[in-house]
Order: C-alpha cells, then structure tokens, then sequence
C-alpha cells in the first residue's frame, strides 16, 4: 500500500511539473511577433541604423567608412519590401544621401565635408519616430 501511495505520488509530482513546464495552455508556444511590416517600427530601425552609423563614420578611415556606408546602405535598401507609410519620403532622402556621402568617401573628401554631409542625414534620420536605443558595444 505505501509502495502504491509512493508511486501515485511521484506521479503526481512528475504530471504538475510537466504542466508547469510545458505550459497549461495546449496552445503551444507563443508565436513570435513579426515587425517586418510595422511601419513605425521599421521606421525605428532605420532611425537607429542610419544615426549610430554615421555618428562614426567622420572618424573612421577611407575603407572603414565605405565598409560601414555599405553595409548601412544594405540595411536602407529594405526599405523597398515594407511599408513606408508618411515616411516614405524620408527614406529615400536617406537612401540618396547615402549614396552622396559614399560617393564622397569613394573619392577622398576632406573630412569635414564628410562630417557635414553626415550630420544632415543624422537630423534627418532624427525625424523618424521612435527613441534612439543606446549602441550595443563591440
């Protein structure tokens, strides 16, 4: 009878930390939410990708700057395959003064031209919605 009292036992406790485990909805995992059609948060994306880029791209030397001009102009280039909403014109402003500023980059611009240029984009990039999020490090 103890035996038979253990055994109930211990499956109740291994029944409760199954459901505790898995969860008590049989509806499986939360899905995941998708942004890629957000608007305001794609815009959110681009404000930050464009704003931390260029913020050190006066910095960097020559090929450091078409390296990470390029890959911000990748980033940009989404901005074909989502919705755009009011935002559209400034997307594509940024998307041109990219290209101007590694055009710029490309032939050698003196650094304060490139500062200049960059900073026109960073105060455009500013009016974008959402807050700018701290930099990851690295």
């Amino acid at each position: 009878m103890q035996t038979q009292c253990r055994l109930v036992n211990t499956l109740f406790v291994l029944v409760g930390t199954l459901i505790v485990v898995t969860g008590c909805s049989s509806s499986g995992p939360r899905p995941v939410k998708d942004d890629s059609r957000d608007v305001l948060a794609h815009a959110k994306y681009i404000k930050n990708l464009t704003i931390h880029t260029l913020t050190r791209v006066p910095q960097l030397s020559k090929d450091e700057a078409l390296g990470v001009l390029e890959n911000m102009r990748a980033g940009l280039a989404q901005y074909e395959s989502v919705p755009l909403g009011e935002f559209r014109e400034t997307y594509q402003q940024l998307v041109e003064g990219t290209d101007e500023l590694l055009e710029l980059c490309r032939q050698g611009a003196e650094r304060s031209q490139i500062k200049s240029r960059a900073d026109a984009l960073i105060e455009k990039a500013k009016t974008l919605p959402g807050d700018l999020e701290q930099e990851a490090p690295g």
